[in-house]
């Protein structure tokens, strides 16, 4: 089959990124690059810092055309509010939030021209905050309003599509694996203790499996027709 659907993905070499790259290559209809600071084993990365926007128009010079951005890329820092690190809070917000504004921008011509879609990976800490989380929570509670935000201005007028996805924590993810080391030290529990405490929290008792977050995205953005009504909706994916 051809590969016709043109995406952009932010942070595709690890993580859900990385599962949600399987899944499209998968499908066998889409020609994907990846924007990141690592290389991708599966396709094609421009090495990258998202931060980076100069670096990131020199790249965009190169692309013909996009049907699909897909920012995915995210970091979390947790800490107490009150020795909370400006520098960490300040890179957490750059990378989970102004980076969605800034690569959006950046491709923007080109989703016009294609009436794509942009997908915003976002989080339940957009709503549901994290305890020692305040740079995460904010920067996704940010991102969340700045997708709402952009479909409000990008749908009527030029016909992007514009939504995202708020997953539960996820497994065995690198964010994942920081998260387990870090809070035992931070609160003074066994991994045992941090463990279940997490577990507590989510309805079902168990995270989700990055891979059927990726079966599901894969599946929205394969046709026009189950993505273009849900600009400017938050899909919960997970409580």
């Amino acid at each position: 089959m051809m590969n016709d659907i043109r995406v952009i993905i932010t942070g595709g070499g690890s993580g859900l990124g990385e599962c949600i790259v399987k899944e499209l290559l998968e499908a066998e209809k889409f020609l994907i690059n990846n924007i990141d600071i690592n290389p991708s084993s599966l396709v094609k990365t421009h090495i990258c810092d998202v931060r980076n926007v100069a670096g990131l128009k020199l790249f965009s010079e190169k692309i013909d055309s996009v049907d699909i951005l897909i920012n995915n890329v995210g970091i979390n820092c947790i800490g107490n509010f009150e020795d909370f690190d400006l520098w960490d809070w300040e890179s957490v917000l750059d990378i989970n939030l102004k980076s969605i504004f800034s690569v959006s921008q950046i491709f923007f011509e080109k989703l016009k021209k294609s009436k794509g879609v942009v997908l915003n990976v976002v989080s339940n800490a957009s709503r549901v905050p994290m305890t020692n989380s305040s740079a995460y929570n904010a920067s996704k509670a940010g991102a969340e309003m700045l997708t709402r935000q952009m479909a409000r201005e990008l749908t009527k007028r030029f016909g992007i599509t514009v939504f995202g996805i708020n997953p539960n924590k996820l497994e065995g993810t690198e964010m994942s694996h920081y998260i387990d080391s870090a809070v035992p030290d931070l609160r003074g529990w066994t991994p045992e203790q941090a463990k279940e405490y997490q577990l507590n929290s989510i309805l079902t008792g168990e995270e989700t499996k990055p891979e059927w977050i990726a079966e599901h995205v894969v599946w929205l953005l394969s046709e026009k027709h189950r993505h273009k009504y849900l600009s400017g909706c938050l899909l919960d994916l997970g409580a």
